[in-house]
């Protein structure tokens, strides 16, 4: 296990304010090192360095994590890529079925490696959206893969009652209206290490649909 990236790890945590016990620590920090020796054959990210790893791209997922801390059932990851935010809030999030739905095969073979190595309660999906088969979420999340406005055109749906979608932006401003059923239940304003903001927009449907 890279010490230094242990480390990195726990300070982005703290700079979020979310609390991690040693294990989540450890399994964070494996999975790291998973994605710095598969960035080195397939495109996972855009970068294999460590630290812009867990300071650009892992941090979402930590403050994601502490937005919804607690919840339980089923959630999904949708066109993962190389795992986040999916991977990660299995980590943190261990009482809720994580569905991870990535179409590229050599990613979706990455993120099966993952879920065995880290021992997470996760099932791969080598499909597109369209074809995959999932049960009503309690969870949906998705970065990097549509626009906002298109996420949730297609996240909500995928809900159940009460269920949340998580949406990235660079600025509050930025996150869009709700769509019809759901509401913008919360909001989170945080920044990168580097001061760049980030936003975290916290969807959820009504409870009758």
């Amino acid at each position: 296990m890279n010490e230094a990236t242990r480390r990195l790890v726990c300070e982005e945590a703290v700079r979020v304010e979310l609390t991690l016990t040693a294990t989540a620590a450890d399994l964070l920090t494996r999975y790291v090192d998973l994605l710095v020796r598969w960035g080195q054959r397939i495109r996972l990210t855009g970068s294999q360095d460590p630290s812009v790893l867990v300071q650009r791209h892992l941090v979402d997922a930590l403050v994601a994590a502490r937005a919804v801390a607690g919840i339980r059932g089923a959630g999904a990851d949708i066109g993962s890529g190389g795992g986040i935010p999916g991977i990660p809030l299995g980590i943190l999030l261990p009482d809720m079925r994580l569905f991870v739905v990535e179409a590229n095969q050599r990613k979706s073979a990455f993120l099966r490696t993952a879920v065995h190595d880290l021992g997470l309660k996760a099932e791969v999906i080598g499909r597109r959206l369209e074809d995959a088969s999932l049960p009503p979420l309690n969870l949906v999340c998705s970065r990097a893969t549509w626009s906002p406005e298109q996420w949730l055109s297609r996240g909500v749906p995928l809900l159940r009652p009460s269920g949340q979608a998580l949406v990235f932006g660079v600025r509050l401003e930025d996150l869009p209206p709700p769509p019809v059923g759901a509401e913008l239940d919360r909001c989170v304003s945080y920044t990168l290490s580097d001061g760049t903001p980030r936003a975290l927009g916290v969807y959820r449907v009504g409870s009758s649909r």
